[in-house]
Order: C-alpha cells, then structure tokens, then sequence
C-alpha cells in the first residue's frame, strides 16, 4: 500500500485498478488511466475505462502491469470497459428505499 503524498508514485498515462474502497465498492476493480495528481486534493485524477473520472487516492489504486496484457491507451483512442463480472450485472444499483426522480 502506498503513503499519501506520493504523487511520484503513477505517472501520466499509466494503467491502474481500483481497488480497497468501501464507500464505493462497486469500483473496486475496475480500470482507468491516470491523468494527473491533485496536490490540493492530494488525489489522482483517473479516466475511468466507463468514460467517467474519478479523483482517488494512491492507497485505492494498483498499478496494472503490461505482463498482464495491459497497456496505456493510445492517446487517438477512447479506452473501452471491461464487461461486468456476471455477479455484477445482477446487482441493482438503486438501494431499497431510495427516492429517485424520473425525467424524460
């Protein structure tokens, strides 16, 4: 695990999996590339694969490494998500009991 404040730790275009949140743990292992460190935040801002962006923490990213057949995402290409894992795709993602507003 990784101390905060080592913004030295990722670097601009790296690949990385979240990883370790509780708040959110439906992130957890999903891919994004770094884009830059936050010095005010103290986090790195992540393009997630989804197309959404996420500032994290160090200590909730993991380095992916190329031996894994992963790879930093070409800068003339959108990065892809990785299809949900099938216990995933039966979650629902509006708890019980939450008011929702339905537009359109």
């Amino acid at each position: 695990m990784h101390q905060e404040g080592e913004e030295s730790t990722f670097s601009e275009g790296d690949r990385v999996r979240v990883t370790g949140l509780k708040t959110r743990p439906d992130l957890n292992g999903i891919l994004g590339s770094i884009i830059e460190w936050d010095d005010a935040e103290k986090r790195w801002k992540v393009h997630m694969d989804d197309g959404s962006g996420k500032m994290l923490r160090t200590c909730h990213l993991e380095m992916v490494s190329d031996s894994k057949g992963a790879s930093k995402t070409p800068p003339d290409q959108p990065p892809t998500r990785s299809p949900p894992k099938p216990e995933e795709a039966v979650k629902p993602r509006i708890a019980p009991d939450t008011l929702v507003r339905i537009k359109g």
